[in-house]
């Protein structure tokens, strides 16, 4: 458990401070001063046990499939709060290497006896197996003048993959005949331009302007005509090697 104080605290300990300057010149309001802090922190010592003792947090992640390299993935975890009272808490995985956390970071006010699914953004950048260890969350004291950081160990492996969806993507492209976008075609780029290179089964991505009628009536299924670019340009190179140049 790993302990933060808040502003709260810090400006009623100034209280005291207060007391002791001018407590150099008179001993009561020294002796005011060192009663206020024992004071102080009797109160933040029973406020951190009180807040600590009577906390029930309990929480199952839900093991993921498959995550794909550079795109961001869900984990998702069910948080039960098992205390007799409310709790604003904050969440954070420690994430291993290679991976970036796109969670957004907020505040969740968890009543008694709620239980709550909440999803944790991961995008990681190498393939292979990983773990995540620990799981942490934040909630502040009954009066609020700390935060107590808590650490639960956890066993949640990981499995990373090339991205699978995006390949799709690319057979999509393919079979359009678009791979030009990908520079696999260098010289001919099919679909664009005017001049007709070949006719094939229409697709539900391709433009319906481009049916052919007649060679859907010929093969009794629909047709789409497929162009490339016009090969026939002649195209003039000028070098000026005059003086001037």
């Amino acid at each position: 458990m790993k302990i933060v104080p808040q502003k709260k605290l810090l400006y009623i300990f100034s209280i005291p401070l207060l007391l002791f300057i001018p407590g150099i010149f008179f001993s009561i309001l020294r002796t005011m001063g060192i009663l206020v802090s024992v004071i102080i922190i009797i109160g933040t010592v029973f406020d951190l046990y009180f807040s600590f003792s009577r906390i029930r947090i309990k929480s199952d992640f839900i093991q993921p499939g498959l995550l794909s390299i550079g795109r961001v993935n869900q984990i998702k975890a069910e948080i039960w709060n098992q205390s007799l009272f409310s709790l604003n808490l904050d969440f954070k995985l420690g994430i291993p290497e290679f991976f970036e956390d796109f969670s957004s970071e907020k505040v969740i006010l968890f009543q008694p006896g709620e239980k709550r699914r909440i999803t944790f953004q991961l995008r990681p950048t190498r393939r292979g197996t990983f773990a995540i260890k620990n799981f942490f969350y934040r909630f502040h004291s009954g009066l609020k003048l700390i935060y107590l950081i808590k650490s639960v160990k956890i066993n949640l492996e990981l499995d990373v993959y090339p991205d699978i969806k995006k390949l799709n993507f690319y057979l999509k492209l393919s079979r359009i005949n678009r791979t030009y976008e990908l520079g696999i075609h260098k010289n001919r780029f099919m679909g664009l331009g005017s001049e007709l290179e070949s006719l094939r089964e229409y697709h539900q991505d391709d433009d319906s302007k481009h049916i052919d009628w007649k060679a859907s009536t010929r093969n009794n299924r629909i047709m789409t005509e497929v162009f490339q670019l016009e090969s026939h340009n002649q195209i003039v190179i000028a070098i000026d090697c005059g003086r001037l140049m």
